[in-house]
């Protein structure tokens, strides 16, 4: 593996990306992710809590919540910009100079890999990292930063550090909802690409598919379409259920009725 270089500029290099073995393994995963969280609820736990669960993941988590609590060290600037407070640039900074560490750590740790090639994955690893939580400069989030965690995951699992994918199904990807999220409402970061109100969710793409296989065969199968315009009934589902989740932040992020900006 090399540090990963855009190679995607193009229509035709898109398609090209399309018809290859890459994708074709990239959406098989998320298949799998699906198959893994099938009629099951997500897991609430914190890095500290003594629970049943593979260190890898617990790693994980713990660096999430790091990224998290960072962000009392970098509140909230007072600009004239109504949207994408400058102080994001800050926490990404800093939050970004622990980040080579904690690639280097999962790789060390949790493979068999060595010299060059161990060196190589982890550069690997932390361009994909680097990419999901935001753009700096541009002071946003979208659906290409959820990819690039997504990618992240996908390489993770590869390597056989993340061969549970039920837990990060239901653990890890929820608990990287809730800091990017927080990064959303606190930063108040543009979304990026959106197309506004015909996009049910401003930032996020992926909750709504591991969501809905969360509902299929299991408690939460009772659940109709009728309960998203229930705000009493999403909220007390919503630290069970990530597309009840999804839904729970876009009644709370925009105004009016869900008819009218989540069509």
């Amino acid at each position: 593996m090399t540090p990963p270089v855009r190679a995607i500029y193009t229509v035709p290099d898109l398609r090209n990306f399309i018809h290859s073995s890459t994708c074709t393994d990239l959406l098989q995963f998320v298949r799998d992710l699906g198959n893994a969280v099938k009629g099951k609820e997500v897991e609430q736990i914190q890095e500290f809590e003594q629970v049943d669960v593979d260190p890898p993941v617990l790693y994980v988590v713990k660096i999430l919540e790091f990224l998290q609590n960072c962000t009392k060290e970098y509140p909230p600037i007072q600009q004239n910009s109504r949207f994408g407070n400058a102080a994001f640039r800050n926490w990404y900074d800093g939050v970004m100079k622990t980040s080579f560490e904690n690639m280097e750590t999962l790789v060390d740790t949790y493979t068999s890999l060595s010299g060059q090639e161990k060196e190589n994955t982890g550069a690997e690893i932390l361009e994909y990292w680097k990419r999901s939580f935001g753009e700096p400069t541009r002071l946003d989030y979208g659906t290409g930063h959820e990819a690039m965690f997504l990618v992240w995951l996908f390489v993770l699992h590869k390597l056989g550090i993340l061969s549970n994918l039920e837990a990060t199904g239901n653990i890890i990807f929820p608990k990287y909802l809730q800091l990017v999220r927080h990064l959303q409402t606190l930063y108040r970061l543009e979304p990026a690409g959106s197309h506004g109100v015909w996009s049910l969710d401003d930032y996020q793409f992926l909750p709504f598919i591991l969501g809905a296989a969360q509902l299929v065969n299991g408690s939460g199968s009772v659940i109709t379409p009728r309960v998203v315009r229930d705000e009493r009934m999403v909220k007390d589902l919503a630290e069970k259920y990530t597309y009840m989740s999804s839904v729970d932040f876009i009644m709370q992020v925009k105004r009016g009725t869900f008819s009218e900006h989540s069509p």
